[in-house]
């Protein structure tokens, strides 16, 4: 009986918690999600330009991954990579070195 009210509690605190989230994204974002575009982008330099679709800059979040296709040669902070979103139309990437390939894939969430 007592693992059953810890497995209760603990899905109670988990739901409340996904709640909570899900009210705080919905304040930051103004009332609600608009609309996610996503792309991939392969880097094999030091800047990559992408873009699918078009969405409000000042209203929008970019998130992203990347990985390294090549690993082990690219090492530190040489191999890691910044994003930011240029415009309505276009997500740049950088990084400090442009030897080996990165694979990025990235979605900009934007809100009403």
């Amino acid at each position: 009986m007592k693992m059953f009210r810890q497995t209760v509690a603990t899905a109670l605190l988990s739901v409340i918690l996904f709640v909570f989230v899900l009210s705080a994204m919905g304040a930051s974002f103004g009332g609600g999600i608009k609309a996610v575009h996503h792309g991939n982008a392969t880097m094999t330099g030091t800047t990559s330009a992408t873009g699918s679709g078009t969405w409000d800059k000042d209203k929008s979040v970019l998130e992203f991954t990347f990985s390294n296709s090549n690993a082990g040669a690219i090492a530190g902070d040489a191999g890691a990579v910044r994003g930011a979103i240029t415009n309505d139309t276009t997500v740049t990437f950088t990084r400090g070195v442009g030897s080996g390939s990165i694979i990025v894939e990235w979605q900009v969430i934007e809100s009403f």
